[in-house]
């Protein structure tokens, strides 16, 4: 599942406000479900024994049926019932981690920041092989101007999928926005080779900031 910030959200927002990240959910785009008919899930009363002896619930729904709520969420801007389920899915699949993901999605969309840092990290952590969850981490710490550890998770992100030019432009971003000229400069280059227009869009964006 991946929760892919698209067309640098964080860079959306500083120009147009009012606009909600659409995109920082793409894995979810498998499916949809009437937002109406999606509630977060009753707790289950058979226990499962874990690793430190302790029991958790069972969870009484499979991968999808967990993916599928959250999209009827999202689709919703439902923000506040997409993490009560969210907080649910990652309790009931704590191995699972798409629902580390949705939780730190849930939690950027009501502007629990360090909540979503913390959620995105366990992401990774569950599957350090989550590109998207890299790159979402990296628009966290960039709304909280966390630059230095914005270019690190998107660094993360490019080396799992380098030819990813929306994570290029974030990561270009976050350099221009931290004032280092020479990082603004390569990734330009690299733009300009993989999708002139992405190059033409960044250019752009960097200027109007100027």
């Amino acid at each position: 599942m991946k929760f892919v910030v698209a067309m640098m959200f964080w860079l959306i927002t500083l120009l147009l406000p009012a606009m909600l990240p659409v995109a920082a959910h793409a894995a979810m785009n498998g499916g949809s479900a009437p937002g109406s008919a999606i509630s977060p899930p009753a707790a289950s009363g058979s226990l499962a024994p874990q690793d430190n002896g302790e029991q958790r619930p069972v969870s009484p729904r499979n991968h999808d049926e967990w993916l599928k709520g959250s999209q009827a969420f999202e689709e919703a801007s439902d923000w506040k019932g997409m993490l009560a389920w969210c907080q649910q899915w990652s309790k009931s699949e704590p191995n699972d981690s798409s629902a580390w993901h949705c939780l730190g999605y849930g939690y950027l969309n009501v502007k629990q920041y360090n909540d979503s840092i913390a959620a995105y990290l366990q992401t990774v952590r569950v599957n350090p092989e989550d590109a998207d969850g890299w790159s979402n981490l990296g628009f966290v710490y960039a709304e909280l101007k966390r630059y230095n550890d914005a270019v690190e998770s998107y660094l993360h992100a490019l080396r799992i999928r380098p030819g990813d030019v929306d994570c290029l432009s974030d990561l270009g971003f976050v350099y221009f926005m931290s004032g280092n000229r020479a990082g603004v400069q390569e990734i330009s280059e690299k733009l300009r080779r993989l999708s002139p227009e992405k190059a033409g869009e960044f250019l752009q964006l960097t200027t109007q900031k100027k």
